[in-house]
């Protein structure tokens, strides 16, 4: 179902696969008070329904309701990685904006991984912040399409399927092909 934009509003979503990333986020923060394993904490984010922010694909299958409106753009982080020209292109088709090649280059350079992770303003070594320990993990670790291949048992992953599989079925959603 298409819905009209009834305002001037555009909207870029970035979607990522982002449980390792969670897991590590989690850990660093000290007023969680989380100090487990990995298995420690898929146990407590799935079964234990114990989520601080909420379900994660209930909040993205919100979102993803929006995938054909015209004022919506769904990037997803596996797309960056994969071809950021071509995100880069279809970003600026939809904000409706002519970029230069230099302009171009520009972005790819300062938007990579190792470009972000080594500047000050992006990874958060500017300021102090008390309850972040990035001695304990970093807020910009990897940058990795995939890492979740090196955390996840063969029996968390049926799990995660099993999972998706099922809120896909309640919600009628179809996900962005790259995340299946």
């Amino acid at each position: 179902m298409t819905h009209h934009n009834t305002n001037n509003n555009q909207y870029l979503y970035l979607l990522q696969d982002n449980l390792v990333s969670y897991y590590h986020f989690i850990t660093s923060m000290a007023h969680y008070n989380f100090d487990g394993t990995f298995d420690d904490f898929f146990e407590i984010l799935f079964k234990g329904n114990r989520l601080k922010y909420g379900d994660w694909f209930d909040w993205n299958s919100a979102w993803w309701k929006h995938l054909e409106d015209p004022n919506f753009l769904f990037v997803s982080y596996e797309e960056m990685k994969t071809n950021i020209r071509y995100v880069i292109d279809r970003i600026a088709k939809f904000l409706n904006k002519t970029l230069s090649p230099e302009l171009i280059g520009a972005i790819i350079k300062h938007t990579s991984f190792k470009e972000m992770k080594s500047n000050k303003m992006v990874n958060y070594e500017f300021i102090d912040i008390p309850y972040l320990d990035q001695e304990k993990s970093p807020f910009m670790r990897m940058g990795v399409v995939g890492d979740w291949l090196n955390h996840l048992s063969e029996d968390q992953v049926r799990y995660c399927e099993t999972y998706f599989e099922d809120k896909i079925q309640e919600t009628g959603v179809q996900l962005p092909r790259i995340l299946l």
